[in-house]
């Protein structure tokens, strides 16, 4: 899921209380509140940064058994522009 920086926090604290034992990947530049059942990897402020280990972080969630993955959407700045379409690409699957 790709979400606005505003509504991460109260998105992932939703999805985490959906379903007992739901685990939830978050990847995003600010930091949430803990949560035991949310994984959180924090997100660069630089683009190439992120760029350059997305899918390595995304491969991690997937391996760490996550039911969901939410994602900060980017700031819609030109260099973010190649990162934003790869999560729009990976959030439409």
């Amino acid at each position: 899921h790709l979400c606005a920086a505003a509504a991460l926090p109260q998105a992932v604290a939703r999805a985490c209380g959906e379903r007992p034992g739901q685990r939830v990947g978050v990847y995003s530049r600010q930091p949430l509140p803990a949560l035991p059942q949310a994984l959180q990897q924090p997100m660069p402020d630089n683009a190439a940064r992120v760029a350059h280990e997305l899918f390595a972080v995304l491969r991690r969630f997937d391996d760490e058994g996550v039911d969901s993955i939410w994602v900060e959407q980017p700031p819609p700045v030109a260099e973010w522009d190649g990162v934003r379409d790869r999560l729009q690409r990976a959030a439409t699957r």
